[in-house]
């Protein structure tokens, strides 16, 4: 319910589905949603797709940001453990750094091996999106195909199925 209402659902239409009066509702939300999280589920409910886009756009800059902060966080945390001799402190400091690292360094593609293959779930993912949205679209389709063809040929196995239908 609170997240219905905070992405901006009707407050009516919100306790008609879970069939409780609306003065239930909104004295709930007024008294009980904190302003953080309207504002949180606000930010992260998008109207078109242009929006979805531009906010994971953001996000991924966002999140590199904000890995960046953990990292000086901790970085500094170390610091002091090291100069009081607190090596417990130490590697659990040096830990969330590593964590950090390797979180900023998948976003960032780092450390992505250099030539041979990689493959990119993100990547795979939108192509398989763009690929959803186009199949109504017979020449885009037929492009996307014909591409595929040339970009695989050579390199598929060839195989045949040599397997009995089971009862």
């Amino acid at each position: 319910m609170d997240y219905l209402c905070a992405a901006g659902a009707s407050q009516r239409s919100v306790a008609v589905q879970f069939g409780v009066p609306q003065q239930y509702i909104n004295r709930h939300f007024r008294a009980h949603v904190s302003e953080r999280y309207k504002q949180m589920v606000g930010a992260s409910h998008n109207e078109t797709f242009e929006q979805l886009v531009a906010a994971a756009t953001e996000a991924n800059s966002e999140s590199v940001s904000l890995l960046n902060l953990i990292i000086r966080g901790h970085s500094s945390m170390w610091a002091l453990a090291l100069e009081a001799s607190d090596h417990k402190l130490m590697t659990a400091h040096s830990s969330r750094i590593l964590q950090a690292l390797e979180v900023r360094s998948r976003i960032t593609m780092e450390l992505a091996p250099s030539g041979g293959v990689t493959i990119n779930n993100f990547l795979l993912r939108d192509a398989a999106e763009l690929v959803n949205t186009l199949r109504d679209n017979q020449d885009a389709v037929a492009k996307i195909e014909s591409w595929y063809r040339w970009r695989t040929q050579g390199r598929l196995i060839e195989a045949k199925a040599d397997v009995e239908a089971a009862d």
